[in-house]
């Protein structure tokens, strides 16, 4: 009985290449010689079913374990496709080589244009949760079950008011790992003035570096299409919409803007429309997920 061959090992096998000391001097494929060049060196054209068994025998070809793929890990798959760098800081690197015949003034110019002016830090940080845990909002339909973990928290096993807290502790915790440095601020369940309050006061303590405004909004509506997010009456009774110009203003520049909500993508049109508005304001770039 003979002994059972390893699926590597006759992978390996299966992937044999083509070598013209291969027995006697012959093709694996037959004939006396390669297929791929003849005699003089010249390079043939492969019969139909030549290029079938080549293709057989290719890393991406229907072998009968299914192609050396399988056989590869993630990582030596993605190595085998090419990749492209179409950045600014690519190309400007292809152009401005040295020995390429550019200047030093030139190559400064073009560095330039993709390379940030100054460095940044971003000193303060407010975080605003509208969340009102346990009325869901008017115009979502909540099936079930459904997604209801906010910061990997069930807001309903315990008390709203405790689960509440607990949330906007944890969002800062998220944040703390990436700027441990900041100065942190939290509204839960805010009214216009308290918003309004929190913004002007992380610009004061920030000056002239960045604020970060992290928004959630699973507790209310969705924005509207004149790029107004909601927030609480005093009573919690009533929706009061906020506009983001409003927002802009108290919170100034520079700034980064975080919507956790739906339909977030109506509120990057409004800031476009609000620095097309204000010319001395730096173009938003948007991100949406």
């Amino acid at each position: 009985m003979e002994p059972p061959v390893s699926p590597l090992r006759s992978h390996q096998q299966h992937l044999r290449p083509f070598d013209g000391t291969h027995s006697g001097g012959s093709s694996p494929l037959g004939g006396e010689r390669s297929p791929r060049s003849s005699e003089d060196g010249t390079r043939e054209r492969q019969s139909p079913a030549e290029l079938t068994q080549s293709r057989d025998n290719s890393v991406h070809g229907p072998s009968a374990l299914g192609g050396a793929m399988h056989a590869m890990s993630p990582e030596m798959q993605l190595s085998l496709y090419p990749l492209f760098f179409c950045e600014d800081r690519h190309e400007s690197a292809e152009v401005c080589r040295e020995g390429a015949g550019v200047s030093r003034a030139e190559h400064a110019a073009e560095v330039s244009r993709w390379r940030m002016k100054e460095r940044m830090k971003t000193t303060s940080v407010a975080l605003v949760m509208c969340l009102n845990i346990g009325v869901d909002p008017p115009d979502v339909l909540k099936i079930s079950p459904c997604a209801r973990m906010e910061c990997w928290i069930n807001p309903l096993a315990m008390q709203p008011a405790k689960a509440l807290e607990a949330i906007g502790k944890a969002l800062q915790a998220q944040y703390e790992r990436w700027q441990p440095r900041a100065k942190y601020k939290t509204q839960l369940d805010p009214t216009v003035e308290d918003v309004k309050k929190l913004c002007q006061s992380c610009r004061r303590a920030a000056k002239n570096e960045r604020v970060l405004l992290h928004y959630n909004g699973h507790g209310v509506p969705r924005p509207t299409s004149n790029g107004e997010i909601w927030v609480f009456n005093k009573s919690y009774t009533q929706y009061i919409p906020l506009s983001v110009c409003d927002l802009q203003s108290w919170t100034g520049n520079p700034a980064i803007y975080v919507f956790d909500c739906g339909g977030a993508g109506v509120l990057v049109d409004a800031f476009l429309q609000l620095a097309q508005q204000r010319g001395g304001l730096a173009k938003p770039t948007p991100r949406t997920a």
